[in-house]
């Protein structure tokens, strides 16, 4: 390859990456929402994991 293959290829790389991030932090941003405190979404994430492990299925209720 010459100088200028590899910088097209480093160039469209970095586009791709860039890209990739973009679309990434919009999900991100779109998904997300802000919790009044920084454990409760973590331990109800927690809880609902632990109860499907020891029931062996989602839970209807």
């Amino acid at each position: 390859m010459n100088d200028e293959a590899i910088s097209s290829n480093t160039a469209d790389r970095r586009s791709m990456q860039k890209t990739t991030e973009d679309q990434l932090i919009h999900i991100l941003e779109t998904e997300l929402v802000k919790a009044l405190g920084c454990t409760e979404p973590i331990a109800i994430a927690y809880a609902s994991a632990m109860a499907k492990k020891y029931l062996g299925a989602i839970p209807e209720k």
